[in-house]
């Protein structure tokens, strides 16, 4: 006997249900379960183009330092900036995306004195955002609070000091939300410890934040530490640049309670950065990290991809994503829709262009699509460049600092690619036999084997691909194990 097929019967073996086809299905095809336990063959469903709107306007103050978040449960997106034409205040504006364009609420005050380089992040646990900031007329102290979205305004609660004695300085603090363990990520510069790379965990109550005691990553020299919570493994990833050696760095860290506690840092590239340009955030469809920076070398734009295992991170090759001779403020979202990551960035090779790419990432390698200007002309990044995905609308919003008069501007991005009807938890099984359209037919499901399949190769794991095909490139879905040239045993799990 060779193969463990041998011992198996001709045909399906094993587990298999019974279930009703919304359409002809194929003779060994994936299928998906539908909510009304039907059946549907794994195909594409539609393909889109990537596309920029024309941005709006939402304020003709000098909009310092945009952050923008989407809040799911209120399908609105929520700009925290600081517009420098009032008084320095921190003002946030509740956006709502209609087609290609968004309209704005009155701006609401949240910190009333000299603002500077806020971030913001939304907490799907109690359906509020957390802006975070630097307070520069208490001496660059860092703050946050909780903001309640209504209808097109937002209400704040109390404000938690975050650094305590300790100075974060300019553009140097930056958050992610765990969701795990519902809490909130500030990652910042300790100005008063030797720019130590900094973190506190915020733990929500009802409108209030309040964070636990500073934790330092380690004893390097950082540059505007970053952060995105990488799902897979339950963990948060920050990134910044070691002044040392001008090189961007990476170092994990898991949330226990009120605190964290960090891995050894791990060095992201050979190419030093420069701008201080670098993004980071996760891809959950291939269960991986995106860094994007600029290069100081050449001022090229790069992305590189990360892959976190236990408390460390180790990374691939780096890739270049455009090859403008002054790439800067790149920012990173991911996109469910087209499973991919959304790239906006600065570009000031000739006139100042803003740009939006895509990216997908297989295994450590990540391929990006061309570029599309969303603006042209004297486009100003200076920290305020940032971009979310509306996840009602399918879309990404970049928010921006654009002239003239330095006027705070969003632009609606429509992604591209191939959709398919197979996410990462409807596929059920291979089809045993060709099915027609409301006929009932036999599925082979996790735990059972599909045979008369060919030119598989024993040993070698199989996943289910976006347009039905099955093959050794690794998806968010897995098929199963090759038991023979022919035969599968499916696993069913990613």
């Amino acid at each position: 006997m060779s193969n463990l097929s041998d011992l198996l019967p001709a045909g399906a073996s094993g587990k298999t249900i019974e279930a009703v086809a919304t359409a002809n299905i194929t003779s060994k095809a994936p299928v998906i379960l539908n909510s009304a336990g039907t059946v549907t063959e794994v195909a594409v469903t539609s393909t889109g183009t990537l596309a920029a709107g024309t941005p709006d306007t939402y304020t003709t103050g000098s909009a310092n330092f945009n952050a923008v978040a989407y809040d799911s449960s209120n399908q609105k997106i929520v700009i925290a900036m600081c517009n420098y034409s009032v008084t320095d205040k921190g003002l946030a504006y509740v956006g709502t995306v209609s087609g290609t364009s968004i309209s704005y609420g009155t701006p609401v005050v949240y910190n009333s004195a000299f603002t500077s380089c806020p971030s913001i992040v939304y907490d799907p646990d109690t359906a509020q955002v957390c802006i975070s900031w630097l307070d520069d007329s208490s001496g660059d102290d860092g703050f946050c609070v909780m903001g309640t979205v209504s209808g097109t305004s937002i209400s704040f609660g109390s404000e938690d000091n975050f650094s305590g004695t300790s100075k974060a300085k300019m553009s140097n603090q930056a958050s992610c939300y765990d969701t795990a363990n519902d809490r909130v990520v500030i990652v910042w510069r300790d100005q008063n410890s030797a720019s130590e790379p900094t973190a506190n965990v915020g733990t929500v109550s009802g409108t209030s934040i309040s964070t636990g005691t500073k934790v330092a990553a380690n004893s390097d020299s950082s540059i505007q530490p970053v952060c995105c919570f990488d799902s897979g493994s339950n963990q948060v990833v920050m990134l910044y640049q070691d002044s040392a050696t001008s090189k961007l760095k990476a170092v994990v860290g898991a949330v226990s309670g009120t605190s964290i506690s960090f891995g050894t840092a791990v060095v992201v590239s050979d190419t030093t950065t420069g701008n201080e340009s670098w993004a980071i955030n996760y891809d959950v469809t291939a269960d991986k990290v995106l860094v994007v920076f600029h290069g100081s070398s050449d001022n090229y734009g790069r992305g590189i991809v990360g892959t976190v295992s236990g408390t460390s991170i180790s990374f691939g090759t780096e890739v270049i994503f455009d090859s403008g001779q002054n790439v800067r403020q790149p920012a990173v979202v991911y996109d469910p829709l087209f499973q991919s990551m959304l790239i906006a960035y600065a570009d000031y090779t000739g006139t100042a262009e803003g740009k939006v790419i895509q990216a997908t990432i297989s295994g450590t390698v990540p391929t990006f699509s061309s570029e599309v200007v969303f603006v042209t002309g004297n486009l100003t990044a200076e920290n305020s460049l940032q971009i979310c995905f509306d996840s009602t609308n399918n879309k990404g919003v970049v928010v921006f600092k654009d002239q003239p008069g330095n006027y705070g501007r969003g632009v609606v991005i429509t992604p591209g690619g191939t959709l398919s009807n197979l996410t990462a938890t409807n596929f059920v099984g291979i089809a045993d036999a060709a099915i027609s359209s409301s006929a009932t037919g036999t599925v082979v499901v996790q735990g059972g084997t599909i045979t008369g399949l060919s030119s598989l190769t024993t040993g070698s794991k199989y996943y289910v691909q976006n347009d039905g095909t099955v093959t050794t490139v690794s998806s968010s879905v897995n098929a199963g194990l090759a038991i023979s040239t022919t035969s599968l045993l499916l696993n069913g799990d990613s």
